[in-house]
């Protein structure tokens, strides 16, 4: 259980208060599994901001699935994710993800991951609108 505010500033410097102090629910849970050479992951998320004196009826949900084979020091791995809010106007977006890990020498690897976004919304414009990317990474242990 938490308390959030929301704020916006606008160019003036000027201050806009959205929500104060609103109380906030966020539940996940997260499973995760590393078994010979298969590795799963999942996770479920929601977070909801709910008052009906204010108007406000935030209910955000969040769900994930990954599924990757260990091959020697070569870990491809493919994962999907689906967020939405609850509400209209729906807010949406599904996303994958494929990863390719290389563990080249001991507490260090390369990392390459390209990610696919659909927005899902239910706006006359494209609320987050749709991208792809592709990044590399290097990753330690220190």
């Amino acid at each position: 259980k938490h308390r959030d505010s929301v704020w916006q500033y606008y160019p003036d410097g000027s201050r806009y208060t959205l929500l104060d102090n609103q109380f906030t629910r966020i539940v996940g849970l997260a499973a995760n599994v590393d078994y010979n050479n298969w590795i799963i992951k999942t996770e479920v998320d929601r977070f909801e901001q709910v008052n009906p004196a204010l108007g406000i009826k935030n209910i955000y949900k969040y769900a994930l699935l990954g599924v990757g084979y260990n091959y020697g020091n070569w870990t491809p791995m493919y994962t999907m994710s689906r967020y939405r809010t609850v509400t209209e106007p729906i807010e949406g977006r599904n996303s994958q993800y494929f990863s390719v890990r290389w563990d080249f020498r001991k507490d260090m690897a390369l990392k390459v991951q390209y990610d696919i976004s659909k927005d899902k919304s239910h706006y006359a414009y494209p609320f987050f609108g749709d991208s792809r990317l592709l990044s590399i990474s290097l990753q330690g242990v220190f």
